[in-house]
């Protein structure tokens, strides 16, 4: 980017959402958003400190607020639709990346789920198949 004329570059830690959060702009609440996609590999990021919000959440991970680091890189806040978006957004604090993720306990313990399956199936190697050549 330097070389095509821009000349304050900075890398953000955390992205867009961070800089968002960061000057406090409307659009933070929207870019700090996990997907469902997203929230299991985030949560089991080193680095990251969940954070549990809605009581019905607690049973998929237990997680006692001092239990976490508290040099996380990042906060991960986990909500259901119940949890009022002021709540949300008093966690979004300058200097530390904090996204959100919000669904029911149930939606939670399958994506935790998937992401521990996808880890085992990475960690035992390369599959082989007599139906595939290719592995």
């Amino acid at each position: 980017m330097r070389h095509a004329g821009f000349h304050q570059v900075h890398v953000v830690d955390g992205g867009i959402a961070a800089w968002a959060q960061l000057h406090g702009l409307p659009e933070a609440m929207t870019l700090n958003r996990l997907s469902d996609t997203d929230v299991a590999a985030a949560l089991a990021e080193p680095g990251s400190r969940p954070v549990v919000l809605d009581e019905s959440l607690r049973s998929v991970l237990p997680v006692p607020e001092d239990a976490a680091p508290a040099s996380a890189e990042r906060v991960i806040v986990l909500v259901t639709a119940a949890t009022a978006q002021s709540a949300i957004r008093a966690r979004l604090k300058k200097g530390i990346t904090t996204l959100y993720w919000s669904g029911t306990a149930e939606r939670l313990r399958q994506l935790l789920d998937t992401q521990l399956a996808q880890n085992r199936k990475r960690l035992d190697g390369p599959a082989v198949s007599k139906a595939c050549n290719a592995l």
